[in-house]
């Protein structure tokens, strides 16, 4: 999911949960990146539980997991990624939504 489908599907779905996110996504690892960079330039809101950085801790346990299990077919490393996001306690609760400035620069 790119920038642009992300900013996209925001607009229309409103605010949505990481782990809905990842399970509309073919690549979930791009899918957390594209998120960061969204965040650090100010275009989504993360609200995470307090003391979580969820971004931050899937994107570590992704990449483990890819160091891990370089042999699996792209299907079985999908099912894996959107098993860690499923399994992350916080995932489910750390909402992404549009910021009002992201939403005033593309939602009109």
């Amino acid at each position: 999911m790119n920038e642009t489908e992300l900013l996209s599907y925001l607009i229309k779905t409103g605010p949505i949960p990481v782990t809905d996110l990842a399970l509309r996504s073919d690549d979930v690892p791009q899918m957390l990146e594209t998120l960061d960079k969204l965040k650090r330039r100010g275009d989504v809101e993360i609200q995470a539980p307090p003391g979580r950085d969820t971004l931050g801790d899937l994107k570590r346990e992704i990449t483990q997991l890819q160091l891990q299990v370089p042999q699996l077919t792209p299907a079985e490393i999908r099912q894996r990624h959107i098993g860690i996001v499923r399994q992350d306690d916080a995932a489910p609760s750390t909402i992404v939504q549009l910021s009002p400035r992201a939403f005033r620069r593309f939602a009109y």
